[in-house]
């Protein structure tokens, strides 16, 4: 009786630890049971999948599909990211370090922020040493972006909350109304070196207009909470790489407009590239380059879209980026999970002779729901992998099955 009374404790023991494990932070975890995600797939090869991750991205995609479409969001966001590149980042909770997690999920953040908004623009703000420093204009280019952030990737000091909400606000200042304007701040210190008072510095911004939304690496900082509630944003704490990674890349999508200015129309022009024998100058970078874009208006050539004319100030972009931008205002509603449903069995019975496997419409190969997400189309109740689903929602925004006609056919 002792034995089973002993066995019984210390599997109840093992149990909790394996759950206070789960809670912990990634700097106090020992080790990762990488073993425990590895599944035999329908064709018999293992397979590396974890049933919880694919749900924590499914809820993201869900998210943004749930909301009603009587919610106003701006389409022409105007974004300020700023960094917090002082000592801190040397720190390795983030594995390999926070460095190298900043840079890299900030990299997928400014790809996935141009997908999503393609008439948008984004500006990088960096602070370090008490300073802050704005190393990129607001521009539509992700390439140069994405450069200009790996060449001031230097640590060092401490990060000043104060001047990166000031030079960020005099970017912002000249932003048309009808410009949805926000700041994005990733903040790794436990403290901020200003020389004035913080709180003048959050009042102005909100008096702006401005959204202001702070990712912490570290730990929750109350002046931190205080900017993202006081300005309509959000705050959030991550726990670890992947953690951080799906909270900044839930700002790559629009959210809600707060000013209730009235509608209005908005002068476009859409050019043409043409390129000729001889190079030109150029009055974006005053640069000497063969091909470019020509204002309709005053003909000055520019280099890249969306942007807005030197000259004469007309916005400038391309037909497929006004086109890629209205998925926002019609999103596609979530697919449904049928692995957990009470009636899974019996609809994956109905298209297939296994009830634990089926085949994804999307991509034809089968998906084992004891160890993969499937989902059902609500309209056409064709079935998808997670891959496919993914894809669905995040680049094309359109049901395959939908689009071939089989909600008709189910209706008729």
């Amino acid at each position: 009786q002792r034995r089973v009374m002993g066995s019984l404790f210390g599997s109840v023991i093992a149990m909790a630890d394996e759950d206070e494990r789960e809670k912990q932070y990634a700097w106090e975890q020992t080790y990762k049971r990488t073993w425990d995600t590895l599944h035999e797939g329908a064709g018999g090869a293992l397979v590396n999948v974890h049933l919880s991750d694919q749900r924590a991205k499914k809820q993201r995609l869900s998210s943004s599909a749930n909301v009603a479409q009587t919610i106003r969001r701006g389409m022409i966001r105007f974004t300020v990211l700023v960094l917090d590149l002082s000592s801190t980042l040397h720190q390795t909770d983030l594995k390999p370090s926070r460095l190298v997690a900043v840079l890299n999920t900030a990299t997928a953040f400014i790809k996935e922020y141009f997908d999503q908004n393609p008439i948008s623009q984004l500006s990088i703000v960096i602070t370090r040493n008490s300073v802050a420093e704005r190393i990129t204009e607001l521009s539509g280019n992700p390439k140069h972006q994405i450069q200009k952030l790996k060449e001031f990737l230097r640590t060092g000091g401490e990060a000043s909350l104060y001047n990166s909400l000031e030079v960020a606000r005099r970017s912002l200042s000249m932003i048309p109304p009808y410009g949805n304007r926000e700041i994005l701040c990733i903040w790794s210190s436990l403290h901020t070196t200003d020389p004035e008072n913080i709180m003048d510095a959050i009042q102005d911004v909100k008096k702006d207009n401005i959204r202001c939304s702070v990712i912490g690496l570290s730990a929750e900082v109350h002046i931190c909470k205080h900017l993202a509630t006081t300005t309509g944003g959000s705050f959030n704490v991550c726990l670890d790489e992947e953690h951080f990674k799906d909270l900044l890349l839930r700002h790559a999508s629009p959210p809600p407009s707060q000013t209730r200015a009235p509608s209005s129309l908005i002068q476009m022009g859409f050019p043409n590239k043409k390129a000729f024998p001889c190079p030109t100058i150029c009055v974006c970078h005053s640069d000497f380059r063969v091909g470019g874009y020509f204002c309709p208006r005053c003909r000055s050539k520019l280099c890249e879209l969306p942007t807005e004319c030197r000259v004469c100030g007309l916005t400038l972009i391309s037909s497929p980026h006004l086109a890629r931008s209205f998925h926002h205002l019609f999103p596609l509603a979530a697919f449904h999970e049928i692995n957990e449903s009470s009636n899974a069995d019996h609809v994956v019975a109905k298209s297939t002779k296994s009830a634990d496997s089926v085949p994804c419409y999307a991509c034809l190969q089968i998906i084992d729901i004891k160890c993969s997400l499937c989902v059902e189309c609500p309209r056409c109740l064709q079935k998808f992998c997670f891959d496919c689903d993914s894809f669905i929602h995040e680049s094309l925004h359109n049901c395959p099955g939908c689009e071939n006609g089989l909600f008709r056919l189910q209706n008729t």
